[in-house]
């Protein structure tokens, strides 16, 4: 985490919003965050990520969860932190899993120090829920009515539970019988439309795609450049909450990944343009 705006922080581009926009990771090309939905370049068609004017300091978070990280995410005054507008909080709340302490494991695997990050302990049991708390913020500020994903299980999930929080429909494909039944049954708890495709993951999201080309929906699968901000606050409680503890910053942090979008913490790598 940078301490401070470093020299040589980005200029701010005319298609900014309040120091935010959104950049091609290939070719650069600025676009404006809020005046309309955008998942890849208009230019080249590669994919997006937000950028920012200024970077925050550790100083700068108060609260707790994901929200608590308001300051580095595209809404300062979004979370139940801020002093923005209440009613545009979609929060159920998310973030604040535990950092647990696993000595026989540390010492199995022969380690000075190590922690094992709960995610499971988000609202619907997965990391998800961090990026849908800010994909769904987005959506209301884009003034979108309906969202839609393809899903193999926690995304249907996720976007089912924060869709019904903002009072926005919901629509989720899945591939018909390659869906854990729990999964399905938090969609339906929370009256998300679902359909089930012909098919796999990649036939769900083709047609969720054609949807929302069509404006007809707001795609918050792992395209979504806002969603993924979400995700990178499970890398800021890691370092604020091992540094507490340690009085350092993990030399590592290790993730599993299915199609790697929760990389996002590392500021790695974007992860496939199919992501879940």
């Amino acid at each position: 985490m940078p301490e401070g705006t470093p020299r040589g922080a980005p200029s701010v581009p005319d298609v900014a919003t309040e120091g935010v926009w959104l950049r091609c990771i290939e070719c650069s090309h600025d676009h404006p965050p809020f005046e309309s939905a955008l998942y890849t370049c208009q230019q080249c068609g590669a994919l997006l990520e937000v950028r920012y004017a200024t970077y925050p300091t550790f100083d700068d978070f108060e609260g707790d969860g994901v929200w608590r990280y308001d300051a580095a995410l595209p809404f300062a005054d979004g979370g139940p932190n801020g002093g923005g507008d209440a009613a545009e909080v979609v929060s159920l709340p998310e973030g604040d899993t535990p950092l647990y302490r696993v000595p026989r494991l540390e010492d199995s695997v022969g380690v000075r120090s190590l922690r094992v990050k709960h995610e499971g302990m988000n609202p619907t049991g997965s990391f998800k829920d961090r990026g849908m708390t800010v994909g769904v913020r987005v959506a209301r500020e884009l003034g979108v009515e309906r969202l839609a994903c393809a899903s193999t299980g926690n995304t249907s999930a996720a976007l089912s539970a924060y869709g019904a929080r903002a009072g926005l429909e919901t629509l989720v494909l899945l591939p018909a019988g390659k869906v854990a039944a729990g999964k399905v049954a938090q969609a339906r708890l929370h009256n998300a439309r679902i359909l089930e495709v012909d098919g796999n993951f990649d036939d769900c999201l083709d047609v969720v795609r054609a949807l929302t080309d069509r404006g007809e929906a707001y795609l918050l699968n792992s395209l979504n450049p806002f969603r993924l901000e979400g995700q990178k606050t499970i890398g800021l409680e890691i370092m604020e909450e091992f540094h507490a503890e340690e009085g350092r910053y993990p030399d590592r942090i290790v993730l599993p990944v299915g199609n790697a979008g929760n990389r996002r913490p590392g500021r790695g790598r974007r992860p496939d343009r199919r992501g879940d």
